[in-house]
C-alpha cells in the first residue's frame, strides 16, 4: 500500500463515519479498528464488511 493508496483509503472511512453521523449512528470501535487495519492495507473491504456483518449476526 502506496501513501496516496492510504490517503484514498482514510478518506473512504472519514466519508463512511460522517455518513453514519449525518444518519445519527457511531460507527463501534470495534468497526472503528477495522477501518483503521482498511486503511493501513491490511485487510480489504470484502474483510470489513464480512467483519461488521458477523458482527451483527448478518451471516
Amino acid at each position: 500500500m502506496d501513501a496516496i493508496g492510504q490517503v484514498r483509503r482514510a478518506e473512504q472511512v472519514a466519508a463512511a463515519i460522517h455518513s453514519a453521523r449525518l444518519a445519527g449512528t457511531e460507527p463501534s470501535a470495534e468497526w472503528q479498528v477495522d477501518a483503521q487495519a482498511y486503511v493501513e492495507g491490511l485487510i480489504d473491504t470484502a474483510k470489513v464488511v464480512r467483519r461488521t456483518r458477523e458482527r451483527y449476526g448478518l451471516d
